[in-house]
Protein backbone atom coordinates (compact mmCIF):
# COMPACT_ATOMS: atom_id res chain seq x y z
CA UNK A 1 0.00 0.00 0.00
CA UNK A 2 2.49 2.36 1.31
CA UNK A 3 4.35 2.02 -2.23
CA UNK A 4 1.04 2.68 -4.20
CA UNK A 5 0.79 6.09 -2.19
CA UNK A 6 4.14 6.83 -3.13
CA UNK A 7 3.83 6.58 -6.67
CA UNK A 8 -0.04 8.10 -6.90
CA UNK A 9 0.35 11.55 -4.74
CA UNK A 10 3.57 12.39 -6.21
CA UNK A 11 1.77 11.86 -9.37
CA UNK A 12 -1.19 13.66 -8.96
CA UNK A 13 1.42 16.81 -7.58
CA UNK A 14 3.40 16.34 -10.95
CA UNK A 15 0.40 16.04 -13.06
CA UNK A 16 -0.74 19.47 -11.85
CA UNK A 17 2.58 21.61 -12.29
CA UNK A 18 2.08 20.20 -16.00
CA UNK A 19 -1.21 20.56 -16.72
CA UNK A 20 -1.00 24.32 -14.90
CA UNK A 21 -0.32 26.60 -17.37
CA UNK A 22 -2.90 25.05 -19.44
CA UNK A 23 -5.17 25.14 -16.80
CA UNK A 24 -6.38 21.85 -17.68
CA UNK A 25 -9.63 20.59 -15.56
CA UNK A 26 -12.78 18.08 -15.27
CA UNK A 27 -16.07 18.77 -17.24
CA UNK A 28 -18.39 20.02 -15.05
CA UNK A 29 -20.36 16.92 -15.05
CA UNK A 30 -16.90 14.58 -14.49
CA UNK A 31 -16.50 17.24 -11.41
CA UNK A 32 -19.52 16.81 -9.79
CA UNK A 33 -19.73 13.15 -9.68
CA UNK A 34 -16.32 12.94 -8.31
CA UNK A 35 -17.73 15.35 -5.84
CA UNK A 36 -20.62 13.45 -4.99
CA UNK A 37 -18.45 10.46 -4.70
CA UNK A 38 -15.92 12.06 -2.82
CA UNK A 39 -18.83 13.28 0.36
CA UNK A 40 -20.18 9.55 -0.14
CA UNK A 41 -16.96 8.56 1.35
CA UNK A 42 -17.06 11.43 3.99
CA UNK A 43 -20.71 10.35 5.08
CA UNK A 44 -19.38 7.02 5.42
CA UNK A 45 -16.11 7.43 7.40
CA UNK A 46 -18.51 9.42 9.69
CA UNK A 47 -20.55 6.32 10.05
CA UNK A 48 -17.41 4.03 10.58
CA UNK A 49 -16.51 6.64 13.03
CA UNK A 50 -19.37 6.22 15.46
CA UNK A 51 -19.63 2.65 14.76
CA UNK A 52 -15.62 2.36 16.28
CA UNK A 53 -16.94 3.65 19.01
CA UNK A 54 -18.67 0.52 19.78
CA UNK A 55 -15.77 -1.26 18.42
CA UNK A 56 -17.35 -2.28 15.43
CA UNK A 57 -15.08 -2.19 12.01
CA UNK A 58 -15.45 -3.03 8.15
CA UNK A 59 -13.83 -6.17 7.96
CA UNK A 60 -10.07 -6.71 6.90
CA UNK A 61 -6.46 -4.80 8.32
CA UNK A 62 -6.84 -2.87 5.24
CA UNK A 63 -10.71 -1.95 4.41
CA UNK A 64 -11.08 1.36 6.32
CA UNK A 65 -7.36 2.25 5.89
CA UNK A 66 -8.23 1.97 1.91
CA UNK A 67 -11.38 4.05 2.48
CA UNK A 68 -9.29 6.74 4.12
CA UNK A 69 -7.33 7.54 1.84
CA UNK A 70 -9.70 7.15 -1.13
CA UNK A 71 -10.99 10.07 0.89
CA UNK A 72 -7.97 11.75 0.58
CA UNK A 73 -6.99 11.81 -2.61
CA UNK A 74 -10.22 12.22 -3.78
CA UNK A 75 -9.91 15.76 -2.33
CA UNK A 76 -6.63 16.34 -3.84
CA UNK A 77 -7.93 15.61 -7.43
CA UNK A 78 -10.80 17.90 -7.05
CA UNK A 79 -8.71 20.58 -5.84
CA UNK A 80 -6.15 19.98 -8.60
CA UNK A 81 -8.32 19.11 -11.72
CA UNK A 82 -11.88 20.11 -10.44
CA UNK A 83 -14.14 22.37 -12.18
CA UNK A 84 -13.64 25.50 -10.70
CA UNK A 85 -16.95 27.63 -12.18
CA UNK A 86 -18.88 25.15 -9.97
CA UNK A 87 -16.98 25.54 -6.86
CA UNK A 88 -17.60 27.44 -3.74
CA UNK A 89 -14.76 29.59 -1.97
CA UNK A 90 -15.56 27.63 1.03
CA UNK A 91 -15.47 24.11 -1.29
CA UNK A 92 -12.32 25.32 -2.70
CA UNK A 93 -11.15 26.08 1.04
CA UNK A 94 -11.60 22.29 1.85
CA UNK A 95 -9.83 20.45 -0.99
CA UNK A 96 -6.88 22.84 -0.55
CA UNK A 97 -6.26 21.60 3.15
CA UNK A 98 -6.01 18.06 2.11
CA UNK A 99 -4.07 19.44 -0.97
CA UNK A 100 -1.61 21.44 0.84
CA UNK A 101 -1.18 19.11 4.29
CA UNK A 102 0.85 16.93 2.43
CA UNK A 103 3.43 19.59 0.90
CA UNK A 104 3.45 21.31 4.59
CA UNK A 105 4.81 17.90 6.17
CA UNK A 106 7.62 18.15 3.77
CA UNK A 107 9.61 20.87 5.75
CA UNK A 108 8.13 19.10 8.95
CA UNK A 109 9.13 16.14 8.80
CA UNK A 110 12.82 17.11 8.76
CA UNK A 111 12.68 18.15 12.41
CA UNK A 112 14.30 16.43 14.36
CA UNK A 113 11.98 13.78 16.59
CA UNK A 114 9.41 16.03 16.33
CA UNK A 115 8.87 15.51 12.67
CA UNK A 116 9.97 11.52 12.55
CA UNK A 117 6.94 11.33 15.26
CA UNK A 118 4.69 12.94 13.04
CA UNK A 119 5.05 11.09 10.46
CA UNK A 120 5.36 7.38 12.47
CA UNK A 121 1.97 8.90 13.69
CA UNK A 122 0.63 8.90 10.00
CA UNK A 123 1.89 6.08 8.86
CA UNK A 124 0.59 3.89 12.40
CA UNK A 125 -2.79 5.15 11.64
CA UNK A 126 -3.85 5.25 8.35
CA UNK A 127 -1.07 2.75 5.94
CA UNK A 128 0.39 0.16 8.34
CA UNK A 129 1.69 -3.04 6.82
CA UNK A 130 1.12 -6.84 7.19
CA UNK A 131 3.35 -7.27 10.02
CA UNK A 132 0.99 -5.87 12.66
CA UNK A 133 -1.52 -9.12 11.88
CA UNK A 134 -0.53 -11.99 14.28
CA UNK A 135 -2.72 -14.31 13.32
CA UNK A 136 -6.02 -14.55 10.68
CA UNK A 137 -8.37 -17.41 9.38
CA UNK A 138 -12.28 -17.18 8.58
CA UNK A 139 -13.18 -16.31 11.52
CA UNK A 140 -10.56 -14.24 13.81
CA UNK A 141 -7.95 -12.12 13.68
CA UNK A 142 -5.50 -11.18 16.21
CA UNK A 143 -3.21 -7.41 15.40
CA UNK A 144 -1.53 -5.03 17.07
CA UNK A 145 -3.44 -1.91 16.49
CA UNK A 146 -1.04 1.59 16.88
CA UNK A 147 -1.80 3.13 19.56
CA UNK A 148 0.52 6.20 18.89
CA UNK A 149 4.26 7.17 18.92
CA UNK A 150 6.26 5.43 21.73
CA UNK A 151 3.54 3.89 23.14
CA UNK A 152 4.02 0.99 24.86
CA UNK A 153 3.86 -2.62 23.59
CA UNK A 154 0.68 -4.32 24.31
CA UNK A 155 -0.61 -7.80 23.32
CA UNK A 156 -2.39 -7.93 19.82
CA UNK A 157 -6.56 -6.88 19.62
CA UNK A 158 -8.96 -9.56 19.05
CA UNK A 159 -11.28 -9.20 15.91
CA UNK A 160 -14.28 -11.41 15.59
CA UNK A 161 -15.28 -11.48 11.50
CA UNK A 162 -19.42 -11.49 11.10
CA UNK A 163 -20.19 -10.87 7.49
CA UNK A 164 -19.22 -7.79 6.53
CA UNK A 165 -18.14 -6.07 9.83
CA UNK A 166 -15.93 -7.14 12.30
CA UNK A 167 -16.53 -6.69 16.37
CA UNK A 168 -13.06 -5.91 18.65
CA UNK A 169 -12.70 -8.13 21.82
CA UNK A 170 -11.86 -6.31 24.75
CA UNK A 171 -8.14 -6.07 25.56
CA UNK A 172 -6.54 -9.38 26.53
CA UNK A 173 -5.19 -9.56 30.13
CA UNK A 174 -1.50 -11.23 29.72
CA UNK A 175 1.74 -10.39 30.17
CA UNK A 176 2.71 -10.13 26.38
CA UNK A 177 6.33 -10.78 25.08
CA UNK A 178 5.89 -11.66 21.34
CA UNK A 179 5.01 -15.00 19.54
CA UNK A 180 6.32 -16.74 17.06
CA UNK A 181 3.08 -18.64 16.14
CA UNK A 182 -0.87 -18.56 17.50
CA UNK A 183 -3.15 -21.28 17.79
CA UNK A 184 -7.20 -20.27 18.56
CA UNK A 185 -8.98 -23.45 19.96
CA UNK A 186 -12.83 -22.96 20.13
CA UNK A 187 -14.47 -24.64 23.07
CA UNK A 188 -17.93 -23.78 22.74
CA UNK A 189 -20.37 -21.82 25.17
CA UNK A 190 -18.82 -18.34 23.69
CA UNK A 191 -15.32 -19.06 24.77
CA UNK A 192 -11.88 -19.39 22.41
CA UNK A 193 -8.76 -20.26 24.00
CA UNK A 194 -5.87 -18.56 22.47
CA UNK A 195 -2.00 -20.06 22.70
CA UNK A 196 0.87 -18.31 22.07
CA UNK A 197 4.29 -20.16 21.15
CA UNK A 198 7.04 -17.86 22.32
CA UNK A 199 10.72 -19.59 21.84
CA UNK A 200 12.65 -17.09 23.43
CA UNK A 201 10.21 -17.32 26.67
CA UNK A 202 9.89 -21.11 27.12
CA UNK A 203 12.20 -23.77 25.26
CA UNK A 204 9.21 -26.34 26.01
CA UNK A 205 6.44 -26.13 23.22
CA UNK A 206 4.07 -28.35 24.76
CA UNK A 207 3.03 -25.40 27.16
CA UNK A 208 2.34 -21.97 25.11
CA UNK A 209 0.98 -18.98 27.23
CA UNK A 210 -2.77 -19.53 27.12
CA UNK A 211 -5.79 -16.81 27.77
CA UNK A 212 -9.03 -18.01 27.94
CA UNK A 213 -11.40 -15.24 25.86
CA UNK A 214 -15.19 -15.10 26.72
CA UNK A 215 -16.21 -13.72 23.40
CA UNK A 216 -19.54 -10.53 23.43
CA UNK A 217 -22.55 -11.51 22.66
Amino acid sequence: MLTILLITIPGLYLLFLLTRKTKWAFDARTSRTLRIFHFGILALLILLSFLAKNNIYLRGYWTTKIIIWIFLITAIILFAFGHRPRQRKTERLYYGVFFYTPLVLIPISFIPFFGSAILLTIYGFTIGDSSAINYADSKYRLQHTYRGFLAPATAPDLFIKSGLLEHKEDPLTIHYYGSDSIKINELGGNKIEIEFYNKEQSIDQENPIKVIVELDD
